[in-house]
């Protein structure tokens, strides 16, 4: 997941046929108010999920990006198949006012936690 969601945000179409089998299938679903699954689309073969990727979000312009989180993983393996269910938070960037750099900064910030300051002792 966390390589689908890489490939998904860098908008890297190569990354991300490379996680599906030749015949592999992505189905986009959300639940509407009254909480009934409905499809949004379904993509199938390594080129068609590539040209969805390619078609259906946009190239980041210059100091935007996108980051997913996700959680609730359901893997159900059925025989030679497996079937993952995920939720997904998008959180996007579609200024200038960050740039990468800020960005890896408050990752690494975020990453490491508080900070526990040193209080010497005399």
């Amino acid at each position: 997941m966390a390589r689908y969601v890489g490939a998904v945000d860098s908008r890297d179409g190569d990354a991300l046929t490379s996680l599906y089998t030749t015949d592999g299938r992505e189905r986009l679903v959300y639940h509407n108010s009254g909480g009934t699954p409905q499809e949004i689309a379904t993509f199938a073969g390594r080129a068609e999920i590539q040209t969805s990727l390619n078609t259906l979000l946009p190239e980041h312009k210059p100091g935007a990006w996108a980051h997913h989180t996700t959680f609730d993983h359901i893997v159900t393996l059925s025989g030679d198949r497996v079937t993952l269910h995920a939720q997904f938070v998008v959180w996007t960037i579609a200024g200038p006012r960050w740039s990468a750099r800020t960005r890896v900064h408050r990752l690494l910030r975020l990453a490491a936690g508080p900070r526990r300051r040193r209080v010497a002792h005399h």
